[in-house]
């Protein structure tokens, strides 16, 4: 549980980038389902979503061109640490549209 990322964001008066992130593990501890939501925009976006139970619903700010292998940056400032594993793993940052 991300209970709010974009804190500073929101104490600054930036609120539209503020993003509540949930997820959710089964009794193994495998990666089950999961929330995203956006309470300060408007309309204000979110997202849930099972892989498992096939179910996605929601109502979001989408890209012009989707990128499947994007991760989402949400202020584009991310550890070298982080940027590593996203760069191995084939994956590419994409900085929030907020």
């Amino acid at each position: 549980v991300d209970p709010i990322d974009g804190t500073r964001e929101f104490a600054t008066g930036k609120g539209d980038k503020v993003t509540i992130l949930v997820g959710y593990n089964d009794a193994e501890g495998i990666p089950a389902a999961g929330i995203i939501y956006r309470p300060l925009t408007e309309p204000a976006y979110w997202a849930s979503g099972s892989k498992r139970e096939e179910f996605t619903d929601g109502v979001l700010d989408m890209a012009e061109e989707p990128n499947p292998k994007g991760v989402l940056i949400t202020d584009g400032k991310v550890s070298p640490f982080i940027k590593s594993t996203i760069e191995n793993s084939g994956m590419n940052m994409v900085p929030s549209l907020a």
